[in-house]
């Protein structure tokens, strides 16, 4: 018997919940989802009943069209490590969470073992334009055709795979080669993840270096400061391009993605408009595989 695949949908504030909840619901409804376990986590012991009819009528209008299990529980002890827990436990597929917690979903970014979805206050509950982080680490054919996945013939992506010039590509394509050849690096890359042709546009910016974020603070890394840049240049693309998502890849293996993926993904974290979905290297079609998989094969809607 084939495991259901399975979406874990934390739920803090009530108001900024919903965000979160609307945003998943979108995540199902885009190609489906089998199963959803809704969880709020209380550090101190509280009225537990209470608080799981509180999040049922929360969930519920968010979920009514998604033919998906969905399971309601409550959850006492520290954030981050139940969180992680029972996502072990029901062997999760994504994580999803809101991003008024900033530190808590960075942390989540590299800690958890599956795939990450980080929601900002506000964010509209869309996923048609994503933009995708890419650097020429060894796990970058892999994220490609792990984003490139996501996309179906019934909800299509318009999917931009952008990479920021910086010293470490160099290895691959120098940073004095014209655009042109820089680009045709990633359209290789593109080719290599085996995608459909046109599928994925390619885009080559260079690594800002005017606005300054990071050095005010002497103290700060070099790789910090650098992370910073990159991070920002991304999030500057994220506008320019009206890109509803950010793609990003964890545990990457070159030079540039040991230094400065911690700071990259961290900066990328904090100060995103638009939600952030965290690909974990080495479990390249987790997510793909739950949100493709068809409404058919997904139970009725149930609550527990």
């Amino acid at each position: 018997m084939t495991r259901m695949s399975s979406m874990v949908v934390a739920v803090g504030a009530a108001e900024h919940g919903r965000t979160v909840l609307q945003y998943a619901a979108r995540l199902a409804q885009v190609c489906g989802a089998g199963e959803i376990r809704v969880v709020h986590v209380t550090p101190v012991p509280e009225d537990s009943s209470q608080l799981r009819e509180g999040l049922r009528a929360l969930a519920e209008p968010c979920f009514a069209h998604i033919p998906a299990a969905l399971t309601i529980d409550v959850l006492q002890g520290p954030l981050t490590d139940r969180l992680l827990a029972y996502g072990a436990e029901h062997q999760a597929d994504l994580l999803v969470v809101g991003g008024r917690r900033r530190v808590l979903a960075s942390r989540l970014a590299m800690l958890a073992p599956c795939a990450l979805a980080v929601v900002p206050p506000g964010a509209p509950a869309a996923l048609e334009r994503p933009l995708m982080a890419l650097d020429f680490s060894g796990a970058a054919t892999e994220a490609l055709r792990w984003a490139a996945s996501l996309s179906s013939p019934e909800a299509p992506l318009a999917l931009t795979a952008l990479h920021v010039m910086t010293p470490e590509s160099t290895g691959l394509v120098s940073t004095d080669d014209p655009p042109s050849v820089q680009l045709d690096r990633v359209r290789q890359l593109i080719s290599e993840a085996g995608t459909e042709p046109g599928s994925i546009v390619a885009r080559v910016v260079p690594l800002s270096s005017g606005h300054g974020i990071g050095r005010q603070h002497h103290w700060s890394p070099a790789a910090a400061i650098q992370g910073s840049d990159i991070a920002d240049t991304i999030l500057s693309e994220v506008s320019a391009l009206n890109a509803d998502a950010l793609i990003v890849s964890t545990r990457g293996r070159s030079r540039s993605v040991s230094i400065l993926l911690g700071s990259v993904t961290e900066k990328i974290i904090e100060r995103s408009p638009v939600p952030v979905l965290v690909h974990r290297a080495g479990a390249p079609h987790r997510l793909a595989d739950l949100l493709r998989r068809g409404f058919s094969h997904a139970s009725p809607l149930r609550t527990n």
